[in-house]
């Protein structure tokens, strides 16, 4: 293979819809802007967290002051097997919780007279309505949700971007109404209120798909007078938009929208987008699930990542399974108002188990057992722990481990404050650097923040171009993610893929197929044959092999 055609290939790594019928005029698209080459080698190789995106988008002080509410890469349903209701509280003792418990009826989301192998398709679903959020409206097409090297603009509201002309005649009858709208007011309306409007629209024109909307739960009677008082001044912000319900049902859609929102995601698990999926918000909630939602565009798949028994629950996970234990139930309890009683959730209620995720590391070099952080209630100075793998006596001084916890988040803040400012990238780096070797031999390598610090480390020596400092810390969490979770789930598959492609940029050919196989494998699981990453990696995968064999002299 020729050395020209081998640059292509290696291209290819970073660049990785019908017309409407009627016939009608839609606004000219501007072409705005063109990302560069280095954007695109970023946008492939880094691989950053899922955000929990807020369906309550930050409002001017004037409209709104309370806190945010969150939509989550899955949904809450009102039905919980495993789980139970509770009441929402500010803080509430774990044994009121329990105490105050009702059993919910299972739902209807079990496997019947059949055992389901993984990888299967268990659902696929477009969107009531779903937009892509704030923060990607100059990134991702409005029509297809896809990522191309080139966006253009719509010329009127100068807020929605496609990726073509033929994208925007196939939204033109949502953006339509919505593009006057946005010309008019001189606040652009947030996510939250885009999809709101985009659900009353499709109302308008199709009341009986509305019954689908409504048959969700409004877990009304659980949310705080405060976030009602929030709902209600939203609703303020929708009547500028198009003409709203009646009062008391606006509160009841926003109550509803908020526990039943899906963050749509893209080809890596990145949240971009807000969107309404009302057969897959009625799948319960397990932090140890047996299916997962990824998406297609805006289209909505749930997947199996391990066998399903006969008459088994289909379970996903409506929170990052990264986060510790206590937080996961806490957030759960705040927005979707259930105390989580899965199988995990409950192997850490006692110390003898320890969450990796706050962890942390076994002093033994090379052994990967996770430690109880001290416990700052119990004031002691010291404390020593018999490590049940190594069998090692191991002490641990109170204060410094707190300083030392304390010093890192405060350097890994530091780091992405000057980040977000753009002042000095270097000095950036540096302090996240100082906050990696800090939590590197302290916290345990499935510990929260140390994922984090390298996550953010990944991303920014990606933009430098310096590879090995980026396959490093990708290795690393390669090893992360393997301890945290099953053999199948994306973001093992994802983090190879990441691996592979930066070998392939430092021309480790070998070694970096090897890792697109392993990511290849997990991702047909996780994905499906038929989703556009996994085809992506596997025609990578063909180019690449096809290559070695003509340098090994094993192929024609």
């Amino acid at each position: 293979m020729s050395n020209k055609k081998r640059r292509n290939i290696r291209k290819k790594l970073y660049n990785d819809s019908d017309d409407g019928d009627e016939k009608q005029e839609t606004i000219v698209l501007d072409q705005t802007h063109e990302k560069s080459r280095d954007k695109n080698i970023n946008d492939s190789v880094v691989m950053t967290p899922p955000p929990r995106l807020s369906f309550i988008d930050e409002i001017d002080d004037e409209v709104i002051m309370s806190p945010s509410i969150k939509a989550n890469p899955a949904v809450k349903n009102i039905n919980q097997n495993a789980n139970t209701q509770i009441s929402k509280t500010e803080e509430t003792n774990l044994e009121e919780i329990k105490s105050k418990n009702q059993a919910i009826q299972s739902s209807s989301t079990k496997t019947k007279d059949l055992k389901i192998d993984k990888g299967e398709l268990i659902l696929e679903e477009e969107p009531y309505a779903a937009v892509v959020d704030d923060n990607n409206l100059d990134k991702f097409c409005s029509g297809c949700f896809a990522k191309p090297t080139r966006l253009l603009r719509c010329s009127a509201c100068n807020l929605l971007h496609y990726c073509s002309e033929r994208c925007q005649r196939s939204d033109w009858k949502q953006h339509k109404e919505e593009c006057k709208t946005f010309v008019r007011l001189q606040r652009k309306p947030p996510a939250s209120i885009r999809v709101f409007c985009r659900i009353l629209k499709r109302r308008s024109v199709d009341k009986d798909s509305f019954a689908a909307i409504k048959n969700l739960n409004t877990n009304r009677t659980k949310f705080k007078q405060e976030e009602i008082e929030t709902f209600a001044q939203l609703s303020i912000l929708v009547k500028e938009c198009i003409e709203p319900l009646a009062a008391g049902e606006m509160i009841e859609l926003f109550c509803r929208l908020t526990c039943n929102s899906f963050s749509v995601l893209d080809e890596e698990m990145i949240g971009i987008g807000v969107g309404i999926y009302t057969n897959a918000a009625l799948i319960n909630h397990s932090c140890v699930p047996n299916c997962l939602a990824t998406f297609d565009g805006s289209k909505l798949m749930v997947r199996n990542i391990q066998p399903i028994q006969k008459d088994e629950e289909i379970t996903i996970a409506y929170t990052d399974l990264g986060i510790p234990t206590m937080e996961r139930r806490r957030e759960l309890n705040e927005r979707y108002f259930f105390l989580c009683q899965c199988e995990l959730c409950k192997q850490y209620e006692s110390k003898e188990n320890v969450d990796p995720r706050s962890a942390l590391r076994c002093k033994t070099r090379g052994c990967t057992n996770p430690i109880e952080p001290p416990d700052p209630l119990e004031m002691q100075e010291e404390i020593i722990v018999e490590c049940s793998i190594c069998k090692q006596i191991i002490t641990y001084d109170t204060a410094d481990v707190e300083n030392q916890i304390k010093e890192s988040i405060e350097l890994y803040e530091k780091g992405m404050k000057l980040l977000v400012q753009d002042v000095d990238e270097e000095k950036a780096i540096s302090q996240l650097e100082r906050s990696f070797e800090l939590q590197k031999n302290l916290l345990h390598i499935s510990n929260q923040n140390l994922i984090r610090t390298q996550k953010s480390l990944i991303e920014l020596y990606s933009k430098q171009r310096n590879w090995p400092m980026a396959l490093s810390h990708s290795q690393l969490l390669i090893d992360a993610y393997r301890f945290l979770f099953t053999e199948w789930h994306p973001l093992i598959g994802i983090q190879l893929l990441v691996t592979g492609r930066l070998l392939l940029c430092m021309h480790q050919d070998d070694e970096g197929v090897r890792n697109l196989r392993d990511s290849l494998r997990i991702l047909e699981v996780s994905h499906g044959y038929q989703h556009s990453l996994t085809k992506s990696v596997a025609d990578i995968l063909k180019q690449m092999e096809r290559d070695i064999s003509i340098r090994q002299g094993k192929f024609d």
